[in-house]
């Protein structure tokens, strides 16, 4: 057991090691769960020790996230302020963009996101 714990340790490591730097600013394309509206908005993703802080930007809104890259898996949680926290999962794409989906806690639908990066980022 021990040596798979160090298997497994190692291979985090190396893919973290090994990931795209994902820190920028984004312009952001979204669904909500069950195709119920779409909308743009901004996303910062700043590095903050071994997490990151994202900082999405939809109108008047903000939600604030703590994530987790692993290899070209970026994981966030995030919070709306006054409202129910969240989990988001991203693909790194080789092109710098973030795919993925997200769903409200207790949520039993999803929605989708697209980040492209900003110019220069």
């Amino acid at each position: 057991m021990k040596s798979l714990i160090t298997v497994v340790t190692l291979l985090a490591f190396s893919a973290v090691a090994s990931a795209q730097d994902i820190a920028g600013r984004y312009s952001l394309e979204g669904a909500n769960p069950g195709g119920t509206g779409r909308y743009t908005g901004e996303v910062e993703v700043r590095k903050n020790g071994d997490t990151f802080q994202v900082v999405w930007e939809i109108g008047r809104q903000t939600q604030q996230g703590t994530g987790i890259q692993l290899g070209e898996v970026f994981s966030v949680i995030y919070q709306q302020q006054g409202s129910a926290s969240g989990i988001a999962v991203y693909e790194i794409g080789v092109d710098g963009t973030l795919s993925g989906v997200w769903a409200p806690f207790g949520g039993m639908a999803l929605g989708i996101e697209l980040w492209t990066p900003d110019g220069g980022i």
